[in-house]
């Protein structure tokens, strides 16, 4: 999604279509139209390569109807309404709601497993925007692979909305809300997420000038609420100092974990661990919390941020995966904590 256009009174929202999803569908329908072709010149119509090229040809169409789909969103506070085009081979079609009405709005998203060509199984998301009005009226964009863009969508349409005032004098002044189900995140977790990325070297007794010597790791994980369809994600950090904490999203905490001297050494295995690992992780600039089923460890160093991820259910297949053994150790810190709450 992107913002394409922004006024006082108006607010223009794009989903267009993504030319790389084109590739798959029209190669499915060349390849189909091939064979078809050399099947007639040649004379030979075989019965059953004739209904699976037909099967094919209907699968190709079907991906690339969905892939030539886009949508403009518009939010019009002159007319008083919320429109969506939304453009697809066989024509516009169109929703509207009264802006007057609209009472909330959040990120809906869709969960779909699959395989990669090197076996392992992994989570692809895709998320949109679903709007309610008062009278209960829903409507709901499409399915969009890009998280961070449907949120920045989210945080426009916030801004420019603001408190909606009623459309008649007779109501009530309504405040917009909006619930965003992409993340439950506190206050207090937000902040000490960022404690952690800005500590400093001294602080955890490392005084020599090596820009490669990791003094801290963060280990996050992605969770999700099967009841609620709710995000949350699980945090802990070892210190080279011994340090080791735990937090989650929703809440609930266990800092000064180090005091505990078994725990204090296993933070500072972590971290020494970690050092043979830094040449495999890159350089990060984005410490976004992980989607369901990820793993993400990301390494402090003066130099800046190092970062790997991986499945974590594969992860867990990986017995001589140094990262399991990673994995492992924190897991022993969580354990503690979770005693210990």
């Amino acid at each position: 999604m992107r913002i394409v256009k922004r006024t006082d009174s108006e607010l223009v929202i794009q989903s267009p279509n993504n030319q790389k999803k084109l590739i798959f569908p029209l190669s499915v329908l060349g390849i189909t139209a091939l064979i078809a072709v050399l099947m007639v010149v040649s004379g030979q119509l075989i019965a059953p390569v004739a209904l699976l090229l037909i099967a094919a040809g209907a699968y190709g169409l079907y991906i690339l109807y969905g892939a030539l789909r886009s949508e403009t969103l518009i939010f019009d506070k002159t007319a008083n309404e919320v429109r969506c085009d939304r453009k697809t081979p066989l024509g516009t079609k169109t929703w509207q709601l009264q802006l007057s009405t609209l009472q909330n709005m959040s990120v809906g998203k869709s969960k779909q497993r699959y395989k990669k060509p090197n076996g392992h199984i992994a989570t692809r998301w895709s998320y949109n925007l679903t709007f309610m009005t008062n009278n209960e009226q829903k409507q709901e964009m499409l399915y969009y692979t890009d998280g961070e863009s449907v949120d920045t969508a989210l945080l426009a349409i916030e801004n420019f909305l603001g408190p909606l005032a009623a459309s008649s004098a007779n109501q009530p002044v309504q405040q917009f809300s909006t619930s965003h189900h992409r993340m439950r995140v506190t206050p207090e977790y937000k902040t000490w997420r960022e404690t952690i990325f800005n500590i400093q070297p001294s602080q955890v007794g490392v005084f020599e000038n090596d820009s490669n010597r990791v003094y801290g790791v963060l280990m996050d994980v992605g969770m999700l609420n099967e009841n609620t369809s709710e995000r949350w994600a699980m945090s802990l950090t070892a210190l080279l100092s011994g340090e080791a904490s735990f937090q989650t999203t929703p809440g609930g905490d266990m800092v000064g974990l180090g005091d505990d001297p078994e725990i204090a050494h296993i933070a500072q295995e972590i971290v020494q661990f970690s050092q043979t690992l830094l040449p495999k992780a890159s350089l990060i600039k984005d410490h976004a919390l992980p989607e369901p089923d990820l793993i993400q460890f990301f390494f402090l160093t003066s130099g800046g941020v190092y970062g790997v991820a991986d499945d974590l259910y594969q992860l867990q297949k990986k017995t001589d995966d140094p990262l399991n053994t990673m994995l492992n150790k924190f897991e022993f810190i969580r354990q503690f904590a979770e005693r210990s709450l």
